[in-house]
């Protein structure tokens, strides 16, 4: 195998599992930001919302712009954090502020379909032997 083929295999590996553990970690943190708080049994007062899902919206929105204006970078950084944004905008439906999820969930897709096309061009370029470092 050549240097190259074995560079573009070893980008798309570290891609693979930084997804994965995002994959992981995403639903993690989202299970501990929706967890119930305690209320008295027989309290006749309003429960509030849960300000940590406003948040969970409003972090998806700042994912997916970052995203947007960070396509340049390498796929290891932006495939994850589009997987976040994503999984941060969905459980953000729940929320008052559910035009800003739906916002951070288009904003993720489209950096996440950048990021997949930066990866296949990546790869691409890596079996060529025409990245910047190969030359």
């Amino acid at each position: 195998m050549s240097e190259a083929m074995i560079s573009a295999l070893v980008g798309l590996a570290g891609a693979v599992c930084t997804s994965v553990i995002t994959a992981i970690l995403g639903p993690l943190v989202v299970v501990y930001l929706q967890r119930p708080r305690p209320v008295a049994q027989n309290s006749n007062i309003p429960i509030p919302e849960n300000p940590n899902l406003n948040m969970l919206a409003i972090a998806s929105v700042v994912l997916g712009v970052f995203n947007l204006c960070n396509f340049l970078t390498p796929p290891i950084c932006g495939l994850p954090m589009s997987i976040l944004g994503l999984i941060f905008g969905f459980s953000g439906m729940k929320s008052s502020k559910r035009i800003l999820a739906l916002a951070g969930m288009a904003l993720c897709l489209i950096g996440l379909l950048i990021g997949c096309g930066n990866a296949a061009y990546g790869a691409y370029l890596g079996s060529q032997g025409k990245l910047f470092f190969q030359q």
